[in-house]
């Protein structure tokens, strides 16, 4: 689907393109030095490798029909590494195919920002560019990984991966309305903050501020997948007027789409599918004038006390406290299997002063089905209902309004693609009180003349919208281990991000262990006794992520130790790009064993994609040497250990991509930093000059 995009638009481009200069640069002074005699039209092509400590600024003015293009010489293989950051500064620009990893930004700072001091950008767009692991050592150092200002920019296909620090990963500032668009892209594992300060400040995406919030930005927020935004309650933080967010999809996040500040925002045929994940949540609504409709929410914990929460608002308030909810229309709505409220009309109720009560509110032709909880919490008295179809273990308060229908068992069936959906026979069909229903449902399929209760309107029409997964978003080129030949090594500590999902301040770590063929191994978290599943929340999960360049049945293979039967097991995966479930027993002596928990089929549509694999914690103290995918599901103990021992013999390929070069000395120097135990090159258990020595012996020698 990605590569037949591509190809519609360079069919598309103008024929006078063709004619314009490319010009090769390998610095940002090159990069700045082509500009001053850049034409519209014209491309500067930046040079495969890696660029360290770039001040890059993209300054020029190109055309609506012929724009100046900054883009990689091979998407994905331009790496940013260091401070390198981006300004982009005039009308017409595009960006495409950049790769900024594991860089370290100061206080302040943005990655890509669309400004040059005050002279902002204008009709330029940012697309397939990653932002992946740019943090800084301490995670309260407040910077963004983009910062939008100007107007009509775009923001697509892009992936941001890994953003630890305090601050935003994508930011609205300035200029009223902007009119920004920001659209397919992959926003994944924002891990939620557990330090010690103010939790707020970890918004995933946030447009304006308390201060602007009387003003329009008419920005919109299409089609991205929002995978594990875990970093505070507000997943998305509105604060201006006029915004639109239309068919996103909110995957495991544990946090809400919060309509905080402004008026007048639409949240329209979004998917929040929770997975039962703890502190998954849905909408929140503050302000005037909001339309929520066509949203499908599911296995939600409820973030803010319920899935669609009406916060109460201050008496007179000034701009960074609630206003008070007025004149929402909350539409065709479906909401199921969720641990809290449907419908929480008093969110904040008594606290800091807040008792105003929603006002003129309507809630219309909702659907339900809620086994565990009660449908609605709060007092109704500014909400008029109607047509709304629940089931649930009861309304919650009595008695029951004319605009609510109580029914006694589930009105939703699981289709094919998993999702509840109504059937031609379900009550929801026909039932529609229609006064507020839109024209379209969460699947984009037309509502006829007598529509459905419930998100889902019951059609043949084809659908053009659903829920969206990795292959939807994001850029084109996006992996990170190649794999071709069949087979790889991957010591388990090059995991690329180690999380905490049940907040309690563990995670897997890294230890140095002669014993282990990698010299290092991962172990779980020594406290928390055993973790259940499913039931409980996982403790701690590390992350792989891959891509692959052939088809075919790939073995995971594990070697791992237990010293008994209290640590003598984790949680493997069943498939890729699942949470890890199945439980996998390992040694209880001490001695490192192969296992072969799961094998993953990769088929046409895999290839070149980014796919991951995690391993999760289920008992105490496991320890994890190395993994090995490979298409031959026959290799014994010897040929995998003589895998892992020749890739160890190329002790400076710390990236594992086959060679030694200047992105494994960059890995080695953020580790170093870091004072994280990977840079102990030495297996002493420390990190000091003698790392250094035999780190710079490792990079100089070439892999076999």
């Amino acid at each position: 689907m990605k590569a037949a995009t591509l190809l519609l638009i360079a069919a598309s481009l103008p024929c006078s393109l063709a004619q314009a200069d490319e010009i090769l640069v390998s610095s940002a002074s090159e990069i700045t030095s082509a500009l001053s005699s850049a034409n519209p039209g014209d491309v500067l092509v930046m040079a495969n490798g890696t660029w360290t400590n770039q001040s890059i600024r993209f300054i020029a003015n190109g055309t609506a029909s012929q724009p100046i293009t900054l883009r990689a010489q091979t998407p994905g293989q331009v790496i940013l590494t260091g401070s390198s950051t981006l300004e982009i500064s005039g009308q017409h620009l595009v960006v495409d195919g950049l790769y900024f990893k594991d860089g370290v930004l100061e206080a302040g700072d943005s990655v890509i920002q669309f400004r040059r001091n005050s002279a902002h950008a204008n009709n330029c767009r940012l697309t397939n560019t990653a932002i992946e692991n740019v943090n800084n050592p301490d995670i309260e150092e407040r910077f963004f990984w983009v910062s939008l200002y100007g107007t009509d920019n775009r923001v697509d296909n892009c992936r941001f991966d890994g953003f630890v620090n305090r601050g935003v990963t994508l930011v609205i500032w300035d200029d009223w309305p902007n009119r920004h668009i920001i659209e397919r892209n992959h926003f994944v594992d924002r891990p939620r903050y557990t330090g010690s300060g103010d939790a707020n400040g970890f918004e995933t995406i946030r447009i304006g501020t308390s201060d602007v919030s009387s003003l329009s930005s008419q920005a919109t927020v299409h089609e991205n997948l929002f995978e594990r935004c875990d970093g505070e309650a507000e997943i998305i933080s509105n604060k201006t007027h006029d915004n639109t967010y239309t068919s996103n999809t909110f995957l495991e996040s544990k946090g809400t789409l919060t309509l905080r500040h402004g008026n007048n925002a639409l949240v329209d045929g979004n998917f929040f599918l929770g997975n039962n994940v703890s502190l998954t949540g849905g909408v929140r609504i503050i302000g005037e004038d909001h339309v929520v409709r066509n949203n499908y929410f599911e296995n939600l914990d409820g973030r803010a006390g319920g899935i669609i929460v009406f916060e109460t608002g201050t008496p007179n308030p000034v701009p960074s406290e609630y206003y008070q909810v007025k004149n929402a229309v909350v539409t065709n709505n479906t909401i199921v299997n969720s641990s809290d409220y449907a419908f929480r009309l008093d969110g904040g109720f008594g606290s800091n002063g807040r008792n105003q009560l929603p006002e003129s509110c309507i809630i219309a032709d909702n659907a339900t089905s809620q086994p565990n909880n009660s449908i609605v919490r709060g007092p109704d008295d500014g909400i008029t209902w109607l047509g709304n179809m629940f089931s649930g273990l009861g309304l919650g308060f009595s008695p029951t309004p004319s605009g609510i229908t109580m029914l006694g068992s589930s009105p939703f069936v699981t289709s094919a693609d998993g999702l509840q959906r109504p059937n031609a026979g379900s009550p929801l069909y026909n039932a529609a009180d229609g006064s507020y229903t839109p024209a379209n449902d969460m699947d984009g399929q037309p509502r006829d003349a007598t529509p459905d209760v419930g998100a889902d309107e019951v059609s043949t029409a084809a659908t053009t919208t659903g829920p969206l997964t990795e292959d939807d978003v994001g850029p084109s080129w996006w992996g990170t281990i190649p794999i071709g030949d069949g087979t790889v090594v991957i010591p388990a500590e090059t995991a690329d991000l180690l999380t905490d999902p049940d907040n309690n301040g563990t995670t897997w770590s890294f230890v140095a262990e002669p014993s282990a063929l990698t010299g290092m191994v991962m172990i779980s978290p020594p406290t928390g006794g055993a973790t259940t599943r499913p039931g409980e929340e996982h403790d701690a999960l590390a992350r792989y992520t891959v891509a692959f360049e052939q088809e075919g049945i790939y073995t995971l293979y594990v070697r791992s130790r237990g010293f008994s039967t209290s640590t003598d097991s984790y949680y493997a995966p069943e498939a890729l790009d699942v949470t890890p479930e199945l439980n996998q027993g390992s040694t209880s002596t001490g001695s490192f064993r192969w296992d072969t928990p799961t094998t993953f089929f990769v088929g046409p549509a895999d290839i070149g994609q980014p796919r991951t694999f995690m391993l999760g914690k289920r008992e105490t103290n496991c320890e994890i040497d190395a993994l090995v995918l490979s298409t031959d599901s026959a290799l014994n103990d010897a040929s995998l250990d003589q895998a892992v021992t020749q890739h160890q013999s190329c002790s400076g390929d710390l990236n594992h991509d086959g060679k030694t070069d200047f992105l494994d000395y960059t890995l080695y120097m953020n580790w170093y930093n870091a004072g994280d135990l990977a840079a102990d090159m030495t297996g002493d258990g420390q990190i000091n000059s003698a790392d250094h020595t035999a780190a710079l012996s490792a990079l100089q020698t070439p892999c076999p």
